[in-house]
């Protein structure tokens, strides 16, 4: 019966953009041409791409003094310098203009205002890439977050039905396994297709199902957001779960960037070249990264001209993937942390740092966090029942070791809980250490 329902939905929605005009129609069709041809594209991207570093130039007050046309002439920016001196930033008139707020990772607010075209083009890419996986606009959907907060007369577990949309949302605070079953509970009730949130709460879903071994009866579609994809959450939903997974690159300001395909691995991301073009810059300057080396994932907006970005520095690191001949890059491999919270070995060295397989698949494991306190001291929070019988603390300790040096000292915590962030989220990986917080603040655009 869904079917049915979403179909007709969707033709309304085509009908009535239609009489409007036809703009969601023809944005649709222009992110699709882009998407799916990369070469046969970049002529037109090379016109837009000229054309919003020189309206930027002409309207922008903070670019106004820049020094020539190519892009490595514009500075590298980040949510600081833009708060700092947001009106220089701000284009369009507010009342005009699609407002998005964020937390961002640490609390910190972050405001952005889209002009109507763009934003118009931010949802035509959102029905592109989700129809790249099957998910069609009206298809049951659960939206899956963080509720830091109880909500009066509900406790603290809410659930809403979106009745236009079929969407429902599940916003959770609990991780016990009443949590988790009302969830699966909600899920089979409205058959629901596609399952949308954060890493660490699908992390915690997955593991109650496959260790309750419960059968989600609609076989959803799971796509992550927020922290990125892990592998052991990947062979979870596909090999035990005998589902589909994909991990979706995106942020409230610039909208989607990228994602996964279809139960790939998560950290190997295909770009929206359609509204974005994506540099990687090394950690210390603003000079492009060699093969193989991480670097800073920098984006410059072609649509927005209400608050135009260029060269906008996102805070996440990633290795350069496919490229084509012109130089434009096509895919990257993100790494684990955000540049602000990168791990260092007890020499000093940066560490592209990832939870070991042992760890991740400990059967009662609901949540996890790994933070560095100290330049040789480190801490794991570790939210489930109780250790496994074979498995031991040295052992634990033992795994990260062998990642960050022999005299590493890894303190290891077993907790109810995992502390929320300002943000609402829960962060995976933690830089406390005072030396390091200062060093990753001076990675910063210059």
């Amino acid at each position: 019966m869904y079917k049915i329902t979403s179909l007709l939905k969707r033709w309304c929605f085509w009908i009535w953009d239609f009489f409007q005009g036809g703009d969601y129609w023809r944005q649709f069709r222009d992110v699709r041409f882009i998407m799916q041809h990369p070469v046969e594209s970049e002529p037109l991207l090379d016109q837009r791409f000229e054309d919003i570093l020189a309206f930027a130039k002409k309207n922008s007050p903070y670019y106004a003094d820049v020094q020539g046309d190519r892009l490595s002439d514009f500075p590298v920016i980040n949510k600081q310098v833009i708060n700092h001196t947001f009106n220089d930033f701000l284009i369009g008139k507010v009342e005009d203009c699609i407002h998005h707020a964020t937390s961002g990772s640490t609390g910190t607010p972050f405001h952005s205002y889209q002009d109507r075209a763009s934003n118009i083009r931010r949802i035509a890419t959102i029905k592109v890439c989700n129809d790249t996986i099957g998910f069609h606009s009206f298809m049951p959907m659960m939206l899956m977050s963080y509720c830091d907060l109880p909500v009066h007369g509900r406790g603290d577990f809410e659930m809403v039905k979106g009745r236009a949309q079929d969407v429902c949302f599940a916003n959770i605070s609990s991780f016990d396994d009443q949590s988790m079953q009302r969830v699966v509970d909600m899920m089979n009730t409205l058959c629901v297709r596609f399952v949308r949130g954060d890493m660490s709460l699908l992390e915690a879903f997955t593991n109650y199902v496959v260790r309750e071994g419960i059968e989600l009866k609609s076989h959803p579609t799971f796509i992550s957001i927020g922290e990125m994809l892990t592998e052991p959450l990947r062979r979870r939903v596909v090999e035990d779960m005998h589902l589909h997974i994909i991990s979706q690159y995106a942020n409230e300001e610039n909208g989607v960037l990228g994602q996964s395909r279809l139960d790939a691995p998560g950290d190997e991301i295909l770009l929206n070249r359609a509204n974005c073009i994506v540099e990687l810059l090394k950690l210390d300057s603003d000079e492009p990264i060699g093969d193989g080396e991480v670097g800073r994932v920098v984006v410059t907006d072609l649509t927005n001209r209400a608050m135009p970005m260029i060269r906008y520095d996102i805070g996440d690191l990633a290795v350069r993937g496919e490229v084509l001949p012109s130089g434009r890059i096509l895919s990257l491999k993100l790494q684990s942390c955000r540049k602000m919270d990168l791990i260092y070995d007890t020499s000093g060295n940066v560490v592209c740092m990832t939870i070991p397989y042992e760890i991740w698949s400990l059967p009662s494991l609901r949540q996890l966090q790994f933070a560095q306190l100290d330049v040789k001291r480190y801490r794991l929070l570790l939210n489930l029942k109780s250790l496994p019988e074979g498995v031991g603390i040295s052992m634990i300790q033992q795994c990260f070791r062998n990642e960050l040096g022999m005299d590493a000292e890894v303190e290891v915590q077993l907790t109810d809980d995992i502390p929320v962030m300002c943000s609402g989220k829960r962060k995976l990986f933690l830089q406390c250490c005072k030396k390091y917080l200062n060093l990753n603040a001076d990675v910063s655009p210059r």
